[in-house]
């Protein structure tokens, strides 16, 4: 049951999500801003042109595995990216929810919105 699966081991420590990298650069040549964040289980990649602020982006690859205290491995996946545009968001994402290597439920998700209050 998935409600079920939600449950994990109480008595366990919480996970750390420390930084053990983390990169900024500029390219003075186009304007962009890149910010690289690497977590213990994940990736994220931030992006914002100067000149432009309109158009930024996050990049977001992330692999969680827990194991519940009932010996269940849940496994979190999700890849994708929020970006925009001086006239609309962009989001192309999936995400994908395991357990003991079988998925159990995924969906992804490649939509547009326009931007509002511009």
């Amino acid at each position: 049951m998935i409600a079920e699966s939600s449950i994990s081991n109480p008595s366990a420590a919480p996970p750390k999500d420390t930084v053990r990298k983390y990169a900024l650069t500029r390219d003075y040549s186009t304007g962009d801003t890149i910010a690289v964040f690497e977590l213990a289980d994940s990736v994220l990649e931030c992006r914002v042109n100067e000149a432009n602020p309109a158009q930024a982006s996050l990049h977001l690859n992330t692999n969680a595995k827990r194991q519940a205290a009932d010996g269940r491995v849940i496994e979190t996946r999700a890849v994708g990216a929020l970006s925009s545009k001086a006239d609309k968001f962009i989001l192309d994402m999936e995400v994908t929810l395991l357990e003991n290597g079988k998925i159990v439920r995924s969906r992804s998700w490649k939509d547009e919105f326009p931007r509002q209050l511009l």
